[in-house]
């Protein structure tokens, strides 16, 4: 089966997709969907690739330094997850962020990430490390493998606009799971998905995160279940939170 990763570029949207009226409003909405302004999901401007690919053998599990040349920018989503013994930590696709220079930012704040740790294998995920302390308070995770067929999640395609970062959230139900060897189930959601929305956290009616968009079929939509985080090296001490710019 084809199916196509979903860095991309910034493109027009209609306000009418945006709810800003609903960025301060309870997360479960009378629909079973969290709300169109979700906090705490992210944008990625991601440069060009840089330098070879990883060497084969290598470990997968690793810390890379992040390039600081950032060049013809794709976009991508990401989100700050609150992680068990970890603490909050930005998650997104690892293809979105592998071999290039990064910033991730939401209305209000703006880091640049020091390392990327990959997951293991084929599963698509990355932890991105920041100088600091993470600047948002990261949402809640729950297993993908309490996820039903049929329950419907939403993800959110993140674009920048001449007046701020667009949302458009994309809610769907699972359609099924993918088994593969050596990883847990990919979770096949029933609607596609449109470049801008890799590294999305994919979220539960009460906004809860259980796993992260890495790809679209053209029919479907594929996400890594948010449990592969826990298999990841826990962050490093890291000096002062120089790498933060809070807009006023």
């Amino acid at each position: 089966m084809q199916w196509r990763m979903l860095g991309g570029g910034c493109v027009g949207v209609l306000a009418a997709l945006f709810g800003l009226a609903d960025a301060q409003a309870s997360l479960v909405k009378a629909t079973g969907s969290p709300p169109l302004v979700m906090p705490n999901t992210l944008l990625v401007e991601a440069g060009e690739r840089l330098g070879p690919s990883p060497v084969e053998g290598a470990p997968a599990t690793a810390a890379r330094p992040v390039a600081n040349v950032k060049k013809s920018p794709r976009i991508c989503s990401a989100v700050a997850v609150r992680i068990p013994s970890q603490g909050t930590r930005i998650v997104t696709a690892r293809h979105c962020a592998d071999h290039r220079s990064l910033e991730v930012l939401d209305e209000d704040h703006r880091v640049t990430p020091v390392d990327q740790v990959d997951a293991a294998g084929d599963v698509d995920l990355s932890v991105l490390e920041v100088a600091g302390k993470v600047p948002w308070p990261g949402l809640e995770m729950r297993s993908a493998a309490s996820v039903v067929v049929g329950e419907r999640l939403c993800a959110w395609r993140m674009q920048r606009s001449p007046t701020g970062i667009l949302r458009e959230r994309i809610c769907a139900k699972v359609a099924r799971r993918d088994e593969r060897p050596g990883a847990a189930p990919l979770l096949v959601m029933g609607h596609p998905y449109p470049a801008g929305t890799s590294g999305s956290a994919l979220v539960d009616r009460d906004g809860r995160v259980v796993g992260i968009v890495v790809a679209s079929t053209g029919l479907t939509g594929l996400a890594e279940p948010i449990d592969g985080v826990l298999a990841l090296p826990p962050p490093p001490r890291l000096a002062a939170d120089t790498h933060v710019v809070a807009r006023q």
